[in-house]
């Protein structure tokens, strides 16, 4: 080869990386700036465990915002500080609730026994919010599960990056030093002339996170990663804000969205850095296998999460813009969603056994609806056949969920009790072309309709072997990620 077609496939690839690194992409390696845990929950006793992993070199500043699964309001938001190669881990556990007027209802709260730089965080038991919650029936059960969102502010430099590097003692240096700079006169208090910048570069990714459902009675654990988002804000850029602030969130995303389909890279420019991440999670139809063995006592659970449908709700909670529906579905019908859902989007889903057959599906004996909607921003729907007596209004089996709707699977035709479903949401392009979600193309300049949603979801799976060994019974349980499909991911 010759040193002249090496140099011009070099300043190809260069030309491609530094294009590719100029918009929000997700990292399907899983490391990134942001990172979206896609479910926690403490409902039926149910621990979610989360280790953050630093893989690189560079002390970072990071931001972690919990939110609950309605409205996607943060229930609890600190800063942690990580030397290079440093981890933070917490476990978010079922509590009882202290806030005045909530007094011993269930509630939920973090604990950790992690050393690293986490400024005013109650490592014996953070409780989580309720001042911060939006509308709703004014119950707190809704602060249980949800989604969590791990965000980069920066990487540390300077005497910022020694405080947080661990010492002889397994301590991190002085982490007081860091709580410090936040106060009154301190090097990081806007209020006093500081400069959150100060001591700060822009963040180099390499965060992973994985997620760990426990189910501590029966000895589960659903294993499952996150979803990682590269290059999330602008070139050049930090976003350092003060441990106490919650309102660091997607919406900070430099508003351009680089996208793969099966024919090549998009590079599109958007309106809002939300709609950046709305783009880059987009999905038009995802695939999830299910299994409802009786013999083995089988569940399937799936969740799916709208991390940025809350930046499209009206102030009123009433109505929504593209690419979410206008009429978010707000009616008593079972099929539709209650009024402190916050609404929902269509769903519409095919079924199908492992022996290709097309399976019926009803939400109750009897009652078969033209389609369902997914309500709020985290929804639980449950499987099961009609052979299986159950409850139609009491929380799923594996999650507890209070957000949830049931999917009976009936009888005729079904050759075998475990198969996939295709999942398909409708978008404000789909329901009425005149409500299109816009994006421009980078290279074309075309205004292009976009007729995904954004969405992740994940499906989690438990079953029982009752012939393991003369009296013990054998629980198992797995969780596994959607397939998704990007074809036909807008309309031109």
């Amino acid at each position: 080869m010759s040193r002249v077609w090496v140099m011009l496939m070099g300043v190809c690839m260069a030309w491609l990386v530094q294009t590719s690194a100029l918009a929000v992409q997700v990292n399907h390696q899983g490391l990134g700036n942001v990172l979206l845990v896609p479910y926690y929950t403490v409902n039926n006793d149910l621990n979610t465990m989360v280790a953050l992993t630093n893989t690189t070199p560079h002390s970072k500043a990071i931001k972690i915002n919990i939110r609950e699964g309605l409205n996607g309001d943060p229930v609890l938001s600190y800063n942690v500080y990580l030397a290079g190669h440093d981890a933070w881990t917490f476990a978010l556990v079922p509590s009882v609730s202290l806030w005045p007027g909530f007094e011993n209802e269930p509630a939920a709260m973090q604990v950790t026994g992690d050393r690293s730089c986490a400024p005013n965080v109650n490592r014996q038991g953070e409780h989580f919010w309720i001042n911060r919650l939006a509308g709703g029936d004014g119950k707190i059960t809704r602060i249980r599960e949800g989604f969590i969102e791990i965000i980069e502010m920066g990487d540390l430099t300077g005497a910022a990056a020694a405080a947080v590097t661990f010492g002889d003692g397994g301590q991190p240096t002085d982490c007081a030093a860091i709580a410090a700079r936040w106060q009154h006169g301190g090097s990081w208090h806007v209020e006093t002339g500081g400069d959150p910048a100060f001591e700060l570069v822009p963040g180099s990714g390499g965060l992973m996170a994985e997620t760990h459902l426990l189910e501590v009675r029966q000895g589960i654990n659903y294993n499952y990663g996150s979803k990682a988002l590269g290059d999330f804000l602008a070139p050049g850029q930090t976003a350092h804000v003060a441990p106490g602030d919650v309102d660091l969130s997607l919406d900070a995303a430099h508003p351009e969205a680089w996208v793969d389909d099966p024919d090549r890279s998009h590079h599109f420019i958007m309106d809002t850095g939300y709609d950046a991440v709305s783009m880059v999670l987009a999905q038009y139809n995802t695939h999830t296998t299910y299994t409802l063995e009786p013999m083995i006592n089988a569940k399937t659970e799936l969740v799916f999460t709208f991390p940025t449908r809350r930046f499209y709700l009206a102030a009123d909670y009433r109505s929504a813009r593209p690419p979410f529906l206008q009429n978010i579905g707000f009616t008593q019908n079972s099929r539709f969603c209650a009024n402190e859902h916050f609404g929902g989007s269509i769903i519409i889903q095919d079924f199908y056994d492992r022996e290709s057959q097309s399976v019926t599906v009803n939400t109750a004996p009897g009652i078969q609806p033209r389609y369902e909607y997914a309500c709020g921003s985290v929804f639980v729907q449950a499987l099961h056949t009609q052979d299986v007596e159950f409850e139609l209004f009491v929380p799923p089996d594996i999650t507890g969920s209070h957000n949830f709707k049931h999917k009976v699977v009936l009888d005729r035709p079904r050759v075998t009790d475990n198969g996939f479903v295709n999942s398909f949401f409708i978008s404000s392009a789909l329901w009425s072309r005149d409500t299109p979600w816009l994006a421009t193309d980078q290279h074309s300049g075309d205004r292009l309709n976009v007729l995904s949603l954004p969405y992740m979801s994940i499906a989690l799976t438990r079953f029982s072997n009752g012939a393991a060994a003369k009296g013990l019974l054998a629980q198992y349980g797995g969780a596994t990620w959607a397939q998704s499909e990007t074809l036909w991911f807008f309309d031109r």
